[in-house]
């Protein structure tokens, strides 16, 4: 649940990610979990073409986050996405549930055209790391000059 495609829209060629929960809604842990791309023409994995997600106890959210590149032959348009969810269970039975994630493949003119219209005072997903990490920074400045004068 939760899932979150990153960039959305995305181009030909990009890096993207899509992350989300997994929630295990049975009363046992679920073992050895994994997530693997199934439509590896529209997305090409970063590393390899699942991830290990690990075991997730009964009631409990797990995050995961699967990262690649869209196709650089794509067209623009709407693509379905397949993931196949793999665990073994208390008896060491194997299970397997597919999901299906939709993306948005822009071309490079209508991606530019976005951004220029994104400049409107809001903030990209890339621009906050940076931000944060300056932030952090002056703060912990401020902390070690304030504990030093004290002293």
């Amino acid at each position: 649940y939760g899932i979150l495609v990153d960039p959305y829209p995305a181009k030909p060629g990009s890096q993207i990610s899509i992350s989300g929960n997994l929630l295990n809604t049975g009363n046992v842990m679920a073992k050895y979990v994994n997530i693997s791309i199934l439509d590896l023409s529209i997305i090409t994995p970063m590393f390899l073409p699942y991830v290990y997600v690990g075991d997730l106890d009964a009631n409990s959210p797990t995050p995961f986050t699967v990262i690649g590149y869209v196709n650089s032959t794509l067209a623009p348009g709407y693509y379905q996405v397949h993931f196949l969810l793999q665990y073994t269970d208390e008896l060491y039975e194997e299970h397997q549930l597919q999901f299906t994630i939709t993306i948005l493949v822009i071309s490079e003119e209508n991606n530019n055209q976005g951004s220029e219209g994104n400049q409107g005072g809001q903030l990209a997903p890339t621009d906050v790391l940076p931000i944060g990490i300056g932030l952090a920074l002056v703060l912990s400045i401020a902390v070690i000059y304030l504990r030093r004068r004290g002293e």
